[in-house]
C-alpha cells in the first residue's frame, strides 16, 4: 500500500480546521447588538437594534461607522444616505442627539438634527432642514443617531409639519405613531464632540 506524502498532514490539517471559528455571515448584525448596545442607544433611543446598518457618508470622506468618532467640521453639511429597502416603498430618515446638552444632563432629549419624508422618491420632502452636529464646548462625547423607518405611502408635507417645528425633545413615538410607521429598517450613529 502506498502513502501519499501528504498523509501524515491530514490530522495537523483536521485539527487545525477545527481550531478556526466558524464562519458566520451575522457578524454584522453581531457588531450592530454589540454598539447600539454598548452605547446605550437601544433604551435611550429606540426598543430594539436595527436589522442592518444604514450606509451614510459626508461629502468630506468622513463615513458613519457604529460609533465612530466625526468632528463638527466633518459633518457640518448633509450627508449622502442609502436607505436598502423595498423599492416599492418609502423612508423616513431621522438624525436625532439623546445627549441634549449633555450625557448626563439630556433635557432637552431628542435633539432633531434633520427629518425627512418619502425616501427615495420625487416627492422627497424635508421636514427639518440639517443641522449639523454642534455639541456644547465641554459637554463631552454625543451620540448622533441616523434612523431610517419605512413608510407603505408618501406623506404629505402639511400632515406632519407640527411635529418639526422645534428641534429641542422631539417626541419619536408620537412622531412615528402620526407617521403610521414602526418598522426600523435600518441605523447608524457616530459621536462627536466640541471640546
Amino acid at each position: 500500500m502506498m502513502k501519499s506524502k501528504y498523509a501524515a498532514l491530514l490530522p495537523l490539517v483536521a485539527v487545525v480546521a477545527l481550531l478556526q471559528p466558524p464562519f458566520c455571515a451575522c457578524s454584522m448584525n453581531e457588531d450592530l447588538l454589540l454598539s447600539f448596545s454598548k452605547s446605550e442607544i437601544v433604551t435611550d433611543v429606540i426598543p430594539a437594534v436595527p436589522e442592518r446598518a444604514l450606509n451614510v457618508s459626508y461629502s468630506a470622506g468622513a463615513v458613519v461607522n457604529l460609533g465612530n468618532i466625526l468632528t463638527p467640521a466633518q459633518t457640518a453639511h448633509a450627508p449622502d444616505v442609502n436607505v436598502v429597502g423595498n423599492p416599492d416603498h418609502w423612508s423616513t430618515v431621522i438624525l436625532l442627539d439623546p445627549d441634549a446638552p449633555s450625557r448626563s444632563d439630556p433635557k432637552m432629549r431628542h435633539w432633531l438634527h434633520w427629518l425627512v419624508v418619502n425616501v427615495p422618491h420625487n416627492e422627497t420632502t424635508t421636514l427639518m432642514k440639517y443641522a449639523g452636529p454642534t455639541p456644547p464646548p465641554g459637554s463631552g462625547r454625543h451620540r448622533y443617531v441616523f434612523l431610517a423607518y419605512e413608510q407603505k405611502q408618501p406623506v404629505a408635507r402639511n400632515a406632519l409639519s407640527g411635529f418639526a417645528k422645534e428641534r429641542a425633545k422631539f417626541n419619536l413615538t408620537a412622531f412615528l405613531e402620526a407617521l403610521g410607521v414602526h418598522q426600523l429598517v435600518a441605523a447608524n450613529f457616530f459621536y462627536a464632540e466640541n471640546k
